[in-house]
């Protein structure tokens, strides 16, 4: 499985070893506050952690821990979905909000997965109260495609294609 080094960041595949680190940045009360879902559920969450890790081996590309001096941040989940396509999504410890760690992060993700991994579509969802997800999904070049409503919010469904990485 590939590492992959930005200037400030490492991104590494999640080991069973680095779960509790990661589930504790997906249940801190801000983070959940803002994504718009209940806290996490472990069992759920050590199963999403295996389906990332399993991407890596049968398309060469998926979930990453994020590390900024040998400390894990965050985590950008990279799976195939049931609706057969490639989804990101992403949680980042708030002590590092506003920095650009995700947007640097992603877009490192992203360049290995549509230039190494040869992925045509990437796509992305996101409650649209969740303002800094939406940003960071436009500053990549995501484009907004249809919305809904989910669980009594707004949700909308975003599109990046390979030769519209910012």
């Amino acid at each position: 499985m590939t590492v992959i080094a930005t200037s400030r960041l490492v991104l590494r595949p999640l080991s069973a070893d680095d779960f509790d680190a990661v589930f504790a940045i997906m249940s801190d009360p801000v983070v959940v506050s803002c994504s718009g879902y209940p806290k996490p559920d472990k069992a759920r969450s050590r199963d999403a952690l295996m389906v990332g890790r399993a991407s890596w081996q049968r398309w060469g590309v998926g979930s990453v821990g994020v590390w900024r001096s040998d400390a894990l941040i965050g985590e950008i989940e990279l799976i195939y979905n049931t609706l057969d396509e490639f989804q990101i999504g992403w949680v980042l410890h708030p002590d590092h909000w506003g920095l650009g760690y995700m947007r640097e992060a992603c877009h490192a993700l992203l360049f290995h997965a549509f230039n190494h991994a040869r992925l045509a579509l990437m796509t992305a969802y996101t409650f649209d109260h969740n303002r800094r997800s939406v940003r960071l999904l436009q500053a990549l070049g995501f484009g907004a495609v249809c919305s809904r409503m989910l669980d009594g919010a707004a949700s909308t469904r975003y599109e990046l294609r390979a030769d519209e990485l910012i």
